[in-house]
């Protein structure tokens, strides 16, 4: 009889252990799948994050060199097309403004590069605070300051281009897209607008096929 108690006794324990150990068992997953979530929503939110970062620095860098009219948050190449001396007439105006402005100078020739590949060499996404181009990032730092006063920069050197053309269409002076200018004529135009009394000659320049 007492045999028989203690072996109740014992399946009793044994019982009661294995109900622990299930418990437990379950506790462990839930708690596992708990943590695998909050992991995994960390990873979205990072990756979502990542995303944003990325999509500011290309619409940084277009709307500051004005390489698109949107959507601005992806890479796009500097296109020179339509234009014969191979510039993008809007970035190339701009970086003279730039020099004007801050005493930099930001070569066309360094613009053009960094637009002309999306990545890296080692596979990276061209980025321009990414560490390996500080002329652009400090230009993009720049127009970030003062964005509306480059449109009205723009919209002032057009005004003077569209003056001459006024006052020498008479003359043989022939009228081309603001894409199409020549990095001479653009020259011209941005002495003139930040002082009215420089005399240009855009005729002459456009007569030996500028």
């Amino acid at each position: 009889m007492r045999g028989i108690m203690e072996m109740r006794k014992s399946t009793k324990t044994l019982l009661i252990i294995f109900g622990i150990m299930l418990v437990l068992d379950v506790s462990i997953i839930g708690a596992t799948r708990i943590m695998e979530q909050k992991s995994a929503e960390r990873l979205e939110e990072q990756e979502r994050t990542e995303r944003i970062r990325v999509s500011r620095a290309y619409s940084d860098v277009n709307i500051a060199f004005m390489i698109t009219t949107g959507p601005y948050g992806r890479y796009f190449p500097m296109l020179t097309t339509g234009n014969k001396y191979n510039i993008h007439a809007y970035g190339y105006a701009l970086s003279k403004m730039y020099e004007s402005r801050t005493g930099i100078i930001l070569p066309y020739e360094t613009i053009f590069d960094y637009f002309s590949e999306e990545f890296e060499p080692d596979g990276s996404m061209r980025l321009y605070d990414n560490g390996l181009h500080p002329e652009i990032e400090a230009y993009v730092k720049w127009a970030k300051g003062c964005n509306l006063e480059m449109k009205e920069h723009i919209n002032d050197i057009y005004g003077v281009y569209a003056r001459y053309y006024i006052e020498n269409k008479d003359r043989g002076f022939v009228y081309y897209y603001f894409n199409e200018l020549s990095p001479q004529m653009l020259d011209e135009l941005v002495k003139k607008e930040a002082d009215p009394d420089y005399e240009m000659d855009l005729l002459s320049l456009q007569q030996q096929g500028y």
